[in-house]
Formats: C-alpha cells, sequence, structure tokens
C-alpha cells in the first residue's frame, strides 16, 4: 500500500455516533484528505478492508457495538501492516492508553480534543510519530499484548465473545458472527463464568462494561 500522492490521505473513520464521523470528515477533508471509508463498527471496517478499500489511516473510536475498537485495530494491523491507526476514546485512563499502543495503535486521542488537536494527531500519525493527547498524565511501562482483568488474562477470542455476550447475542449468534460453532461459543461464555465468578450472563455483562468492552 502507498499513500496517495500528494500528501493526501485515504482514510478511514470508524465510530458508532455518525456525528462524530461527520465532525472529523468536515476537518479531515480541509486538510486536504480523502475520507474513503466509513464505518459504525469494527466488523463493518475490517470487511470493507477485506474487500479492497485501501486506507492509509484508520481513526477508530474505542466504544464500539460488534467488535470493539481494540481488536479492531489489532485485526485492521494484521491485515494491512501499512495503514497507521489512531485511536479517539472519552476514556482517559493510562490502562486503555496502553492497551490500545499494543494493540497496534500510533497514537491515543481524547474525545475532549479540540479540532487544532486532532489536526496535530492526524499529522503526526500520519508521519510515523506517535502521539497521546497531553493532559492524559500517561506514564506507563507496557508489559505484553494482552487485556488483564484482575489476575486473568483475555484472549483476544474471549475478548470478542465477551463482548457479543454483553450486546445480547446468544451463543448461535456469537458463532454466526466470529466464524465457530455454537458449542465452542458455549465453551467460551461458560470458561468465562468459571473464571471470573459470573454466574449468570448479566454478571458478565457488568464484567464487560466495567473493563471498556462495550459501553451497553
Amino acid at each position: 500500500m502507498v499513500m496517495a500522492l500528494g500528501g493526501m490521505m485515504r482514510v478511514a473513520l470508524c465510530d458508532d455516533h455518525q456525528m462524530m464521523i461527520e465532525g472529523q470528515r468536515h476537518v479531515l477533508e480541509a486538510m486536504g484528505h480523502d475520507v474513503v471509508v466509513t464505518a459504525g463498527n469494527g466488523r463493518d471496517l475490517l470487511r470493507q478492508v477485506q474487500n479492497g478499500a485501501v486506507v492509509d489511516l484508520a481513526i477508530v473510536d474505542i466504544s464500539m457495538p460488534v467488535l470493539n475498537g481494540m481488536d479492531t485495530v489489532s485485526q485492521l494491523v494484521a491485515l494491512s501492516p501499512k495503514t497507521k491507526c489512531l485511536v479517539m476514546s472519552m476514556y482517559e485512563d493510562p490502562a486503555r492508553i496502553t492497551e490500545a499502543l499494543l494493540s497496534g495503535a500510533k497514537g491515543y486521542l481524547s474525545k475532549a480534543t479540540d479540532p487544532q488537536g486532532f489536526r496535530e494527531a492526524v499529522r503526526m500519525v500520519a508521519a510515523g510519530q506517535s502521539y497521546i493527547s497531553p493532559g492524559l498524565g500517561y506514564d506507563v511501562v507496557l508489559h505484553g499484548g494482552t487485556h488483564v482483568v484482575g489476575e486473568r488474562v483475555l484472549s483476544p477470542r474471549e475478548r470478542e465473545v465477551l463482548q457479543l455476550i454483553a450486546e445480547g447475542y446468544s451463543d448461535k449468534e456469537v458463532a454466526q458472527e466470529l466464524g465457530i460453532t455454537p458449542r465452542t461459543a458455549r465453551f467460551h461464555r461458560d470458561v468465562l463464568r468459571r473464571d471470573f465468578g459470573c454466574p449468570t450472563t448479566a454478571d458478565l455483562v457488568k464484567l464487560a462494561i466495567r473493563h471498556g468492552l462495550t459501553e451497553c
């Protein structure tokens, strides 16, 4: 993948709030960039790239339905290694910043950032530099690429399953979304219940919300 000529970038915007997408599009187009993909969740973004969309920069919200921003970034980087990713989030805690960078993001931008800060983040990430919103107090040592909940480490597949459970998917629907069997989906659900002491699906939903995998 080669960046478009003249410094113009082909940009993907991934956010479940259309007003956020339109605001970003306005700023990016004023900068001379081309928004070639918009998506309301990570799974949709990945499908469009798999279907041939060429993206130089992806701006991805952390909290989205179906597939959250962390997993979207890690899968997008694997699918299209030359695509640079900038994460935007309402969360400003160091743990999420760390995870975003470990997932493959080049930058982490607070949704409270003004247009000038947004433009600066885009310029820096496009140039291959890292960017963290000023004032977030980021001072974290990176220590491996997994999502930690208490003493238990979630695999990427468990994280996907937990998010879908929290969003009300049945085992059959989880299986269809992830391309696994309903039996495997049930197995993951049972393991999560056992390991985190969550006897009911409602407890799993609370777990997912508490650790930022969904806003449901």
